[in-house]
């Protein structure tokens, strides 16, 4: 017969296992998380056109951040100060980032400056060249220079950057606005006046980000166009042009308003994918559901090219 004693020493015991509550707060993982979700939306952003021109971020710059995760993540492990004490130095982090990158955009009271442009016609100027890129600002583009390039910048904040050279005839002009970027005019002044001269045939190129344009083409014979932009509103308005011309138009989120004179048959190739929200082509025939042309223009020598690449957009295409 068993003891009472034998008896409890036989007997299978229960083992519970209690788990220790002092869990610290899961700091380092929610930054790191938000960190990936930046990163894929700065991509996005960036590929769309949505981010002022000249915005670029050498992320491999940032590798450090890894360090200051791991460390964020050894102290929330530990216990609820641990945690908290991340939470602060993360906090801490994001304002920094913040006052980096946006911290320029605070609207304060700054003295307008006006920078000239002017090139002069060389002797052996045959063409013009020029290529505009421009942050959050206002372009005005137009013709009647008595100059090859003149017109100047109105901002509190930019700066402009030009340069100029001649090769086989053809003059290149580069204008480029640079500084701290914002992305809204509202507490900023930048206004881009470019006129450009009517005797000789340009190509003409501009790159925006958050931009306003207007691009009034009727005293400049166009030979070539491309214009790449994010979030904008812009006006072309088309005049002569050197036989058979090209136009490219790739833009996000924007609203463009195109006048075509009725005496200069088109074309216009909308690139698939392209969102247009809504889209008017006044004095067009559709030929299928990306191409549309004018009655006249396949038996025309001078005539308009037009590629339209968009994202989510309004476009309205009228000849008048």
């Amino acid at each position: 017969m068993e003891t009472p004693s034998q008896n409890s020493k036989d007997r299978p015991q229960e083992i519970h296992y209690f788990r220790d509550g002092r869990r610290g707060l899961p700091v380092a993982r929610v930054f790191f998380g938000l960190a990936i979700l930046a990163l894929g939306f700065y991509y996005l952003a960036l590929n769309l056109g949505w981010l002022p021109a000249g915005l670029n971020i050498d992320f491999w710059k940032l590798w450090p951040l890894l360090i200051v995760f791991a460390g964020l993540s050894l102290l929330s492990g530990k216990s609820w100060t641990g945690g908290i004490i991340s939470l602060v130095f993360g906090l801490l982090i994001v304002a920094v980032a913040g006052y980096i990158f946006f911290g320029n955009a605070v609207s304060t009271t700054r003295e307008i400056r006006i920078i000239p442009i002017h090139v002069n016609t060389t002797t052996s100027t045959q063409a013009g060249n020029i290529s505009i890129r421009i942050g959050a600002s206002q372009l005005n583009l137009e013709g009647g220079s008595l100059a090859l390039v003149s017109g100047e910048l109105r901002t509190d904040f930019l700066n402009l950057n030009s340069n100029t050279e001649n090769s086989d005839g053809v003059q290149k002009v580069d204008l480029e606005t640079t500084g701290p970027w914002t992305t809204s005019l509202s507490s900023h002044t930048s206004e881009l006046d470019v006129q450009l001269g009517s005797t000789v045939p340009w190509d003409v190129t501009v790159e925006g980000g958050a931009s306003d344009m207007n691009l009034d083409l009727r005293r400049v014979l166009l030979h070539a166009l491309a214009i790449q932009t994010g979030a904008s509103d812009a006006t072309v308005q088309f005049g002569d042009v050197m036989g058979e011309t090209k136009a490219e138009i790739k833009s996000g989120a924007s609203s463009l308003h195109l006048i075509i004179p009725k005496s200069l048959p088109a074309r216009i190739d909308v690139s698939p994918g392209s969102g247009l929200s809504s889209r008017t082509f006044t004095g067009f025939t559709k030929i299928n559901d990306s191409e549309f042309e004018t009655p006249d223009y396949a038996s025309s020598t001078k005539k308009l090219d037009l590629t339209l690449d968009l994202g989510v957009s309004n476009v309205q295409v009228i000849r008048e």
